[in-house]
Parts: structure tokens; sequence; C-alpha cells
């Protein structure tokens, strides 16, 4: 997918989502789906806790989260935000981890689903208190990122192969200055065959733009400078937990840190990395 194409496709996300503040005053999830309707069925274990999200989300839209997904750790998930105007706004989403909760203040960012106007699809929520982010994206990189690391790991595979083949015209003709310095026509195809594996390196990096463009979208909505630079796996928990432990005596690894991203940091960097001077 070319740059420009892509960039199309982030400018036109940015503007199909929007965000709202609030409180989180009802949430029905996966895990609480499941435990409510052991014993019968998702709509009516649902009413029977009292949830508004069933007359708004609806029970067909419900029905999957109390389903089994064996060896897929997403929670499905639907909210009820309530903002300052006392408005109530409702969302469903699917997320590696559900971390937020009742009562929380949040910011969500969601999509508009086509068809209905009853509730979006969630892309992001953010945890007011803590600057704490989830998204339902696993792609953390950068476009540019994803691009350089497919040019790096092309571009190794390349040198990798070339350096073999080294050693085996070096016991072929038993001198690697007549190889490397006399005949040109290695060098030209050396030179030829690097450009063309850092090209499929780029084009490697580039077949991840598809998942990289919610992401992009959701940091340019909130005034991110550059974007595709920003790879949130360095401010993911886990990660900044494993950083600033001196010695790193007792540290847990804890899957759902490994999803959760300190959204302030990653803007702190930005402005003072990517800002206007």
């Amino acid at each position: 997918m070319s740059l420009k194409k892509t960039d199309r496709m982030i400018d036109e996300l940015t503007n199909r989502i929007f965000i709202v503040e609030g409180e989180v005053t009802d949430l029905l999830t996966s895990e609480t789906m499941q435990n409510l309707n052991s014993n019968m069925q998702t709509g009516t274990g649902a009413m029977a806790v009292g949830s508004a999200l069933v007359s708004q989300i609806g029970n067909a839209a419900l029905a999957s989260f109390a389903a089994s997904d064996e060896g897929i750790e997403v929670s499905d998930f639907a909210l009820e935000i309530t903002d300052k105007n006392n408005q109530k706004h409702y969302f469903t989403g699917c997320f590696p981890v559900v971390m937020f909760k009742k009562r929380d203040m949040v910011k969500v960012i969601a999509e508009p689903l086509s068809g209905q106007n009853k509730y979006a699809r969630v892309a992001a929520v953010i945890d007011q208190k803590n600057s704490y982010t989830w998204t339902g994206q696993e792609v953390v990189k950068g476009r540019f990122r994803y691009r350089i690391f497919g040019m790096k790991l092309m571009g190794g595979v390349c040198l990798f192969v070339m350096f073999i083949q080294l050693i085996i015209d070096y016991f072929i003709s038993d001198s690697i200055n007549q190889m490397l310095f006399s005949d040109t026509g290695i060098q030209i195809t050396a030179l030829m065959a690097l450009i063309v594996f850092t090209g499929i390196g780029w084009r490697i990096g580039a077949s991840f733009d598809g998942q990289s463009i919610e992401l992009e979208a959701i940091l340019k909505k909130l005034g991110f400078n550059k974007p595709s630079r920003i790879d949130l796996q360095n401010y993911a928990l886990n990660d900044l937990s494993w950083k600033n432990k001196e010695d790193n005596k007792g540290y847990g690894h804890e899957r759902w840190k490994d999803y959760t991203y300190r959204i302030d940091l990653a803007k702190q960097y930005d402005e003072e990395k990517y800002g206007k001077k």
C-alpha cells in the first residue's frame, strides 16, 4: 500500500472517529456475561442485573459475549458512558484486556457503525486518572518503523546470503581479492541484490499499513505531531516497569500490562521530538 493512499485512509478515519468523555455508568464484558449466563440465556441474564445495555445494544449484538473462545485471549464488551451533560452514549468493542470498570472517568474514542445510530465501535479507551490507554490494536509500531524493520530484516538476509556465497566462492577461486575487486560483475550483482532485498523489505513493512491505520488515526485525533513514528510498545506498563527497575529483581510479568499504555508519556515524547520548536 502506498504512503499516499494510506495517508488518505488515515485522514478519512480520523474524520469519522469521535471522542466522548464521561463516567462509565454501565459495563458488560465476555467474562461477566459468561458468569451471569452459565445456566440461562444471554438476554435474560443481562436483564436480571438490570443492564440498560440490553435494550440499547440488543440481544443479538450481546449474544456472542457469552460464547466460549478458547485459546483466543480477547474480551468483547459493551459500555454506557454518561457525559457531563448527563447524556448517555453506548459502545461495543473487543480488546485484548478490559481493565476499566464502572464509575471510572474515561475518554472513549469511537467510530460510528453504518446502518444504525444507537451505538458505536470503540477504538480506544483512555483512563483520565492515570492516562492509561487501551486499544483493540496489538500492532503498536508506526508505518515507518515497520518499513525500516522490514528493510533491516531483508537487508540482513541478503548480506548473510552474500557472505555464505563469498565463502563458497573462496574455496572455488581461492582468492577473495579477485572476487571482490577484479570482477566488476560480482560487485554490480551484489549491489543489485541488496537493492532488491531492501525493496522487498520496504514492501513487507508496507503490508502492515492496514493494521496500523487505526492506531495512527487515534493518535492523530489526540493531536500527535508524528503518529507514524510513535511506537506505543515503549510505553506499555510492562516495558516501563522493566526499564524503571534498577536491578529488575522481583519483576513479575503481567499480561494486562502488555496492552496498557501510558499515553501521556507518548504525547510528551512526541512534543519534545516532533513538536514546533
